[in-house]
């Protein structure tokens, strides 16, 4: 990873590769992507009816993650107090 972290967009994970020429790294983007292919081979997977429930959803899920997060890093080291993970050294 130390390897690759670089070459990323925002030094995340997960990326998309669309082609040769794109690299998405945006979870949420890769998902309404996803959406709109299946949309142009006829599969309604982003309806707009729904539309806003599903935005609800993955800003609800980004929240719920972002809380959590300081959590779960402090799981990981629970001598420290506080941080990231490029704090645990």
């Amino acid at each position: 990873w130390a390897s690759i972290k670089p070459t990323t967009p925002f030094g995340q994970l997960p990326i998309l590769k669309i082609g040769s020429d794109t690299t998405i790294a945006q979870s949420d983007a890769m998902l309404r992507y996803a959406g709109t292919l299946a949309q142009n081979k006829g599969i309604d997977l982003y309806p707009q009816d729904k539309l806003l429930q599903i935005e609800e959803a993955l800003g609800m899920t980004n929240d719920i993650g972002r809380d959590l997060r300081p959590c779960i890093y402090l799981a990981m080291n629970p001598t420290k107090a506080g941080g990231y993970p490029e704090s645990f050294k």
